[in-house]
């Protein structure tokens, strides 16, 4: 299966509605952090919040669909197309946003 943008985009709600809640707590106070750290400034600060960040996103996209499969009990991986292509579509765009916010952000800060 390709990249999962459902678990890299929205990282969080994904988390939640795969049943993996503590790790999506996880993945939002990180964010939480990263993000500070992105927007505080700083020559160093705002790199190691955007490797944070970015680490964090890639990690969830590769193994995604391995965690849908697993969480939602599809059959087939037609299913499991069917089943995840809405939180792919929402991922992309979030993926999209978060990019362009990160661009911007660190962009300002320098």
């Amino acid at each position: 299966m390709p990249f999962c943008f459902g678990a890299a985009g929205v990282t969080v709600l994904w988390c939640f509605f795969h049943n993996r809640v503590g790790l999506g707590i996880l993945f939002w106070v990180l964010g939480i952090v990263f993000a500070r750290l992105i927007l505080s400034g700083g020559e160093d600060r705002w790199l190691l919040g955007l490797i944070g960040h970015w680490t964090i996103s890639i990690t969830l996209g590769v193994t995604g669909n391995r965690i849908a499969w697993e969480e939602r009990g599809y059959r087939s991986l037609e299913e499991l197309r069917r089943g995840e292509s809405g939180w792919h579509v929402a991922g992309v765009i979030f993926f999209v946003l978060s990019i362009a916010g990160t661009l911007y952000s660190t962009a300002t800060v320098r």
